[in-house]
């Protein structure tokens, strides 16, 4: 199917993210990462550094962005972003999964699952798969009670400042993203939303396989471009600067195209999440 829309044609285009990291080298990546997927789609390709989730959202929809990478849930499920056509998803160590993971500080007094009571959580974004809703989910399976667990809730808008905030002490409990080796999260960690060779942070639990997060075009953008752009992605990583830059900002080997029903599965799996999640 042509996926591309009659109307505006882009002079420039601009890709939008809420970077891992928010330094100097991260921004210079972002910047090689940019033009790297505008060589490939033959058109100007900008930054747009979002501070969070609902920011990138709201920038797509008003068509500041026209790449935008999200989370899954929220490229699901959120309504700013439902003109957007998903084109590839991360893969990372091999792997297009991974987990949601509850953490807590090292030093503290929670050490389990069921110490989870009367706390302070940090979450990422309402619709954030790795950030918030799995983390919720892998708490519920543990036999927490959502209802009774918190005794505050707070969305900080990126990974980083709800690792902060556990690891300063703001916050009792946090969900960020981990990948596990093999994507097992009964094997040691390879990659997280902290730091994974230090001993500051604890693993409470770890939630069910979620799939990657996904870069979702806008229709200005396809119909601007003269390419395939799933093929233009999913070759991006053989520029040894551009993979660079994936590993760096996205925290991404390469990328793969996203299987077309698996936003559709993520929204039934996540029920009656989606209500309150994009509400």
């Amino acid at each position: 199917m042509d996926r591309r829309a009659s109307g505006h044609v882009l002079r420039a285009a601009s890709f939008g993210c809420v970077p891992v990291s928010d330094d100097p080298d991260t921004r210079a990546h972002l910047n090689d990462l940019c033009g790297a997927i505008g060589d490939r789609l033959g058109v100007a390709v900008h930054a747009h550094r979002a501070p969070s989730a609902g920011a990138l959202a709201n920038a797509f929809r008003a068509g500041r962005v026209h790449l935008a990478w999200t989370s899954p849930a929220a490229a699901a499920i959120d309504p700013r972003l439902s003109e957007a056509v998903p084109l590839v998803r991360s893969v990372r160590g091999g792997a297009t999964r991974y987990h949601a993971v509850v953490v807590a500080r090292r030093d503290g007094r929670l050490r389990a699952p069921g110490d989870v009571r009367d706390v302070r959580a940090a979450w990422v974004a309402p619709t954030s798969a790795g950030g918030h809703l799995f983390g919720r989910r892998a708490l519920e399976a543990h036999g927490v009670d959502l209802a009774t667990a918190f005794a505050s809730e707070v969305f900080l808008g990126s990974q980083r400042a709800v690792v902060e905030a556990v690891r300063d002490g703001r916050a009792d409990v946090g969900a960020t993203f981990a990948v596990f080796q093999g994507g097992d999260p009964r094997r040691p960690l390879e990659r997280a939303g902290f730091d994974v060779s230090g001993d500051e942070l604890r693993v409470l639990c770890a939630s069910e396989a979620i799939p990657s997060d996904v870069v979702l075009a806008s229709p200005a953008l396809l119909n601007t471009v003269r390419v395939e752009p799933v093929e233009a992605l999913t070759h991006l990583h053989e520029d040894p600067n551009a993979a660079a830059a994936l590993r760096q900002v996205l925290g991404a080997d390469r990328f793969e195209p996203c299987a077309p029903d698996e936003l559709e599965r993520l929204r039934d799996l996540l029920g009656d999440d989606v209500v309150s999640a994009a509400g």
